[in-house]
């Protein structure tokens, strides 16, 4: 008989280390560094070429458009760069400490308890797939957005800096059709790399939240079963799983290391950049191909955030309700080493898996609103600023 797959940290999500390539983040899927091929180091040096020649042209390209355009057409565009640029720096930075948590996450998932095994794959599983739809819709309505101005090349044979879908400049105006052309072809690998970091870094970052909270829910389950099992195997399996919960708690430690500033970079982007899309559908007064794109894209933008949110709420509850299940069970009838470490499981819930420094910029369900709302008051000072 065959024996199941072990799971881990890169197969329990393959569109994460998919992505993680293709975007060029290549940010520690493996606690050795395995994933730094030759290859990989040059191909991420080259997407982030294009990325700071793209994002030049645009802050150029912003002093060469009207205030309106600039305004409509750029915000959004540099807010995620900046987010971007923000999120990856840090996670740079705390390279060291993410192959450290890659490593403690493998550890947790090496043993061979089918229990295990079946949480994480039926809790992590459903959510690649949601991420897999998410990630196609979103890179296909940015690409085919930055793309449109290819349809008028054949319309004249010179082109200003308001032609462009997400104004950029190389040139003063008027530029010809070849300089056009180049430039939005440059346009289109620019936006997509920095959506599919952007993407990369959100996948990374949810993967690293589920298996965690995949963590809690077992030993919720696992801690319920245990004290339920009148046997003469219950101190020996407590033991066990106090230990799996001393490891968990130090993973859960090294996270709010390594998110907590993301967390808050994600909270103010959000709401600019929720600002600035309302901005673009408030102003775009005819119903076009453009409009479409960015009400598709705004679309893919709150079903994002709000997985974010919703998943680090699960996370904060999962680890406030670990001993839930086991509290009903007899767990006062066993010896007295048992009964204090359960006290012990109760009271490390006080600790909270609250990832954010500051509760004013979490992410949490009650967030998704703030952020919603925040968006929409700054939406509506630049309207009548306008």
């Amino acid at each position: 008989m065959r024996s199941p797959v072990r799971i881990n940290f890169c197969n329990t999500n393959r569109l994460n280390v998919l992505v993680n390539l293709l975007s060029g983040n290549i940010l520690p899927i493996t606690s050795d560094g395995s994933e730094l091929s030759l290859i990989s180091k040059l191909y991420a040096i080259c997407t982030w070429i294009i990325e700071l020649i793209y994002i030049s042209a645009c802050v150029i390209g912003i002093f060469r458009v009207s205030k309106e355009t600039a305004l409509r057409e750029c915000t959004v565009n540099i807010v995620i760069a900046v987010e971007v640029l923000l999120n990856l720096s840090h996670m740079y930075h705390q390279r060291n400490l993410l192959k450290q948590l890659v490593d403690s996450y493998n550890g947790l998932l090496a043993g061979d308890d089918d229990l295990l095994r079946t949480t994480v794959v039926s809790y992590v599983g459903p959510v690649e797939k949601l991420l897999k739809l998410y990630t196609i819709a979103d890179v296909g309505s940015v690409i085919t957005w930055v793309a449109t101005p290819l349809m008028i090349i054949f319309q004249k044979t010179e082109f200003v800096h308001e032609d462009y879908a997400l104004p950029i400049s190389f040139s003063k105006e008027p530029f010809s059709r070849g300089v056009f052309i180049a430039s939005v072809i440059l346009e289109i690998f620019g936006s997509g790399y920095a959506i599919l970091k952007k993407i990369g870094t959100d996948i990374y970052t949810l993967h690293l939240i589920l298996l965690l909270t995949a963590q809690y829910k077992y030993m919720r389950t696992k801690l319920g079963l245990i004290l339920r099992n009148e046997t003469s195997r219950v101190k020996i399996e407590f033991n066990s799983l106090l230990r799996h919960h001393s490891e968990v708690v130090r993973a859960t430690i090294m996270l709010k290391k390594v998110l907590s500033f993301n967390v808050c970079v994600v909270h103010l982007d959000s709401v600019f950049r929720f600002c600035f899309l309302s901005f673009m559908l408030a102003t775009n007064t005819s119903i076009n191909m453009e409009g479409c794109l960015v009400l598709a894209y705004s679309v893919g933008a709150i079903i994002q955030l709000y997985m974010i949110c919703f998943y680090i709420q699960e996370l904060f509850e999962a680890g406030t309700m670990l001993t839930d299940d086991a509290f009903h069970a007899p767990w006062y009838s066993y010896e007295l080493s048992i009964r204090q470490n359960f006290r012990i499981m109760i009271y490390a819930n006080r600790l909270k898996c609250r990832l954010a420094s500051f509760q004013s910029v979490d992410l949490t369900l009650p967030s998704f609103m703030q952020i919603i709302n925040q968006a929409y008051s700054t939406c509506l000072l630049f309207l009548k600023v306008k």
